[in-house]
């Protein structure tokens, strides 16, 4: 037979489990409650700065749509008549000497350019007798 004291410390021994059990629970919904105030406030915070930031965006909106609007775009046609003054000619036939045009058809051709043949030879000096 188990004595009676044995039960009183059983019984002891599950009121004092039962109230650290209790009192766990508790801080554990406490604290979540805490924290989901706190996530509460820093949405509301969130969502008021937003709207502050989207009132301001429009007000900036509307006083540029009335600037624009004060904006009046204006054609004007200014005719002016200029004198022509021609004093040389532009396109002649020839515009590149024989050098020139040797060096011209080098370049296009990517080839060496060949030694120009003078086009006023110098005569030779006088021999002394």
């Amino acid at each position: 037979m188990i004595p009676p004291s044995l039960y009183l410390y059983a019984v002891i021994a599950a009121l004092i489990a039962a109230s650290f059990i209790g009192t766990y629970v508790k801080g554990r919904t406490d604290g979540r409650q805490i924290c989901n105030d706190r996530i509460e406030a820093l949405i509301m915070e969130s969502t008021e700065r937003e709207q502050t930031a989207m009132r301001q965006a429009n007000d900036a909106a509307t006083r540029l749509e009335q600037s624009h609007a004060k904006i009046e775009i204006k054609y004007r046609t200014i005719v002016k008549e200029i004198e022509k003054v021609v004093d040389r000619p532009v396109y002649v036939g020839r515009c590149l000497d024989d050098d020139g045009l040797r060096l011209a058809n080098a370049a296009l051709t990517r080839s060496s350019p060949f030694a120009p043949k003078p086009t006023h030879p110098v005569s030779e000096p006088p021999h002394a007798q």
